[in-house]
């Protein structure tokens, strides 16, 4: 896109410009941009604890949370309890929060840890 205008486009069969389809990880490096863009801004830092931007949610009981922050949830290092398998039809920052935290630490490949960075933006 240029001043509004396409002027570029290409699909991969069997997809087009007016067919829907799943965009994968893709979002998660979109979402990682716009996050380094909200750093920029001034908007939150890496290290902003992430409770204080969701005070409308319940949320489960952890001491974790003083360990949750803008950058352990773009690194997917949440430590939040999912399923890949998990009904992904609602509200995934309400999941989220409630989510108790897992016992293994670090790194897992989350949906919910690049849903949470959108959010947040």
């Amino acid at each position: 896109m240029k001043d509004g205008e396409t002027v570029f486009e290409k699909y991969a069969y069997p997809y087009s410009g007016d067919m829907p389809h799943t965009l994968f990880s893709v979002t998660k490096s979109i979402v990682a941009t716009a996050a380094g863009f909200a750093v920029d801004e001034g908007l939150f830092s890496l290290d902003s604890k992430i409770l204080p931007f969701f005070p409308e949610y319940e949320h489960c009981e952890s001491d974790e949370w003083d360990n949750l922050t803008v950058r352990s949830i773009l690194t997917m290092q949440s430590n939040k309890e999912f399923s890949f398998l998990q009904d992904m039809t609602g509200n995934y920052a309400e999941m989220f929060m409630k989510a108790p935290f897992r016992k293994d630490k670090g790194f897992l490949y989350s949906n919910n840890d690049a849903h949470m960075v959108a959010a947040l933006i």
